[in-house]
């Protein structure tokens, strides 16, 4: 009897196919597609549990848009032996609320009858939008669950967007996503969580991944993700689509609490040019020739600013550490900011350089959490500051190694440098360890800032070449000390 029925349900789930599969498709609960390409003539609307097996690189194509609407029940979807293919060839329009979506994957509709769970492993998509469920519309149901693993991505505008709709949990693991303005974008409350793992994000416009619900400021930005794992993903290559009607380009953007972003690869993410005779920083060329440098731009009248981060976070109880960021963002390369007004952020063990960052102002980290940890970092070729600290928040700054940069500390706010720890940092080819976030570069101070302290050498030793590293510092030969200075004519 087992065996009866183990081969009865691989006939119903193995019927005989025809060049059209949309009927087999909506009527079915369990459908095969063999080896072979297959068109459906209509948009498959879905309010079920279905599970559509591809077998061995099987491929269903369509014009129609969308291809799938999936408004309830549990939906999967998976390639068996090489990867099922999903090809739309409809076009599509960039927006939230226009109707030409040209989407592979229609999750707007959802009606609530059925609690709408979407799945799908080993599948390479290609769509103007991959799996889109964020239309501009109203009465939309929440969607309960999106999985999605082993797939590949090659869309024009997004792969997988969520917005304006509940979303109870995510998960994205090891997938690939080849262009696309946005490949990730999940602007919303995710009230169970996010796990993106080991994905690689290539080519893309504006933005890697968005993750929880964005534009909010200060208190309450962290509270509608209340768990999220960002680790192990690489992203190369990106940033290039913005135009200065942009005001942000960002690797990796996350809004809430107990977060951890970890291993990650930030990679060519920038945006502007080169500047031409400097070995680092970057510029944007305008539209009327003129080339911006920093961080505001004017146009029309209007003064905006215009930044960008390799990774960029609005949380609290979070880690960002074991990240690797390599001429990535434009005003600063890995920044927490909160306005102080979340606390317990611990950033350790990073790698990161400021080669595309704009050259007159801009900083490796933004420090603007409260009570945090910035430890163990590598900042190096820095065109403008390392570390810019929103002074008066309580953080601890200790064991950072800064190379050739203008600014270490760049200290800001109401009373710079109150209440922050600054100790124990190494500064190499650094002009002002510590200064003032102003166009003076005054010397930077504060009841917990500690300069190294003071230096014994041998009787006979010579004394090390005058520099910026050893100013304010004291140097005991024998039975002198000296210490260093720096006047009109440089260091002594």
């Amino acid at each position: 009897m087992k065996i009866f029925l183990t081969v009865l349900t691989f006939f119903c789930c193995s019927a005989v196919f025809s060049a059209d599969l949309t009927e087999k498709l909506m009527k079915g609960s369990c459908v095969t597609v063999p080896p072979g390409e297959h068109t459906i003539s209509r948009t498959v609307e879905i309010s079920k549990n279905l599970t559509v097996i591809l077998e061995n690189g099987a491929v269903i194509k369509a014009s129609c848009s969308p291809m799938f609407r999936i408004k309830g029940g549990e939906f999967r979807m998976e390639g068996r032996g090489l990867p099922g293919k999903i090809i739309s060839t409809a076009k599509g329009q960039r927006g939230y609320a226009t109707t030409e979506r040209g989407a592979a994957f229609d999750l707007n509709h959802a009606d609530g009858k059925l609690p709408l769970r979407f799945f799908l492993r080993n599948i390479q998509i290609q769509a103007w939008n991959g799996i889109d469920a964020y239309f501009e519309m109203k009465d939309r149901k929440d969607i309960e669950e999106i999985n999605i693993a082993e797939c590949g991505f090659r869309c024009h505008e997004r792969g997988i967007a969520v917005r304006l709709v509940g979303l109870g949990s995510a998960r994205v693991e090891n997938c690939t996503f080849d262009g696309g303005d946005n490949p990730i974008l999940l602007n919303t409350a995710i009230p169970g969580g996010v796990v993106v793992r080991g994905n690689t994000l290539r080519h893309f416009g504006r933005m890697g991944m968005l993750l929880g619900k964005a534009g909010q400021i200060a208190e309450g930005c962290t509270t509608h993700l209340p768990d999220t794992i960002v680790h192990d993903n690489r992203l190369i290559d990106g940033g290039h689509g913005a135009s200065i009607k942009d005001s942000y380009i960002h690797g990796i953007l996350i809004y809430g609490n107990n977060v951890s972003v970890q291993g990650n690869i930030v990679r060519d993410v920038n945006r502007g040019e080169p500047v031409p005779g400097s070995r680092i920083g970057q510029q944007i060329r305008l539209p009327d020739g003129k080339i911006l440098r920093g961080k505001w731009i004017t146009v029309n009248g209007k003064k905006r600013r215009l930044a960008g981060a390799a990774i960029y976070l609005k949380a609290n109880r979070a880690l960002v550490q074991g990240n690797i960021c390599t001429n990535s963002g434009w005003r600063s390369v890995i920044e927490i900011k909160t306005g102080g007004k979340e606390y317990y952020t611990a950033v350790v063990n990073n790698v990161v350089d400021g080669r595309s960052l704009a050259i007159d102002e801009s900083f490796g980290f933004e420090c603007n959490s409260g009570r945090s940890l910035w430890a163990g970092n590598l900042v190096y070729d820095m065109p403008h500051q390392a570390f810019v600290v929103r002074s008066g928040y309580e953080n601890t700054f200790i064991n950072n190694l800064i190379m050739n940069t203008k600014v270490g500390f760049a200290l800001s706010g109401r009373m710079p440098g109150q209440n922050e720890l600054i100790s124990g940092n190494r500064f190499i080819d650094v002009e002002h360890p510590v200064a003032l976030d102003n166009s003076k570069l005054d010397e930077g101070f504060g009841p917990d800032i500690l300069i190294p302290g003071t230096v014994r050498i041998a009787d006979q030793a010579e004394l090390p070449d005058p520099g910026p590293q050893w100013y304010g510092r004291q140097i005991v030969r024998g039975d002198k000390m000296y210490l260093g200075i720096r006047t009109g004519k440089g260091h002594r």
